[in-house]
């Protein structure tokens, strides 16, 4: 966005980093190359933001969006907020203490098809009354290798990038985008894609919070 200035970007995968802060400098009308950081304290504590951007494995969305709130930021964070029911609160308590804005990723909302279809159809009565919703998601998502545990490559940072979780021998599986298949990190495609469409079923029906829920699984096949 040209009236906005990526001046700081964090990451304990310093490939990674120097990656990203390559492309913004390409994209950025200032040609400016970000200030990097491998610790998102340090960056908070160098730098003045107007808005920070959480875009981690979700075990590390509580820690670092709250903190920002502290420094006076505003946060898009992304979806799920917390791994544990008890970092939404905490987050949200922070928000308001600290008269911030916080937005979640559920960008389903601005999806201009869905706007329409529930201005459009649903709204106007079209599908008449719903009495049930099913929701389905056809990612594969499953990792086909089960490679042995290993050292972690020296560009990584992988005690950081732990962090509050549970310390677990590292893998290649995790990083960059494997994580998802590890409880101590997430919650699965529950917490991912799930968080999208249920969110959207909700907004479209303007359903509000459940009453109470259930849940039932397992590898079957």
């Amino acid at each position: 966005m040209r009236d906005v200035e990526v001046i700081a970007l964090c990451d304990v995968d310093r490939n990674m980093l120097s990656e990203a802060a390559d492309i913004v400098s390409g994209r950025q009308t200032s040609g400016e190359r970000p200030r990097t950081f491998s610790d998102y304290r340090t960056m908070l504590a160098e730098t003045a933001l107007d808005i920070v951007l959480v875009d981690t494995p979700d075990h590390w969305h509580a820690l670092p969006a709250i903190a920002a709130m502290e420094q006076g930021a505003d946060v898009w964070v992304q979806k799920p907020t917390g791994v544990d029911v008890i970092e939404s609160p905490a987050m949200l308590v922070a928000a308001r203490k600290h008269g911030r804005v916080v937005q979640v990723g559920t960008q389903r909302r601005n999806t201009p098809h869905l706007i329409e279809a529930r201005d459009k159809v649903i709204n106007e009565g079209l599908l008449g009354d719903v009495g049930m919703v099913e929701i389905y998601c056809y990612y594969h998502m499953r990792n086909q290798k089960n490679p042995p545990n290993a050292t972690p490559p020296e560009y990584i940072d992988y005690e950081m990038w732990t962090g509050p979780a549970r310390m677990l021998p590292y893998n290649e599986i995790v990083h960059p985008r494997g994580w998802r298949a590890f409880m101590e990190y997430c919650n699965g495609i529950v917490g991912d894609m799930c968080v999208h469409m249920y969110d959207m079923t909700r907004w479209l029906l303007d359903l509000g919070w459940p009453s109470h829920i259930s849940s039932n699984g397992g590898i079957l096949v």
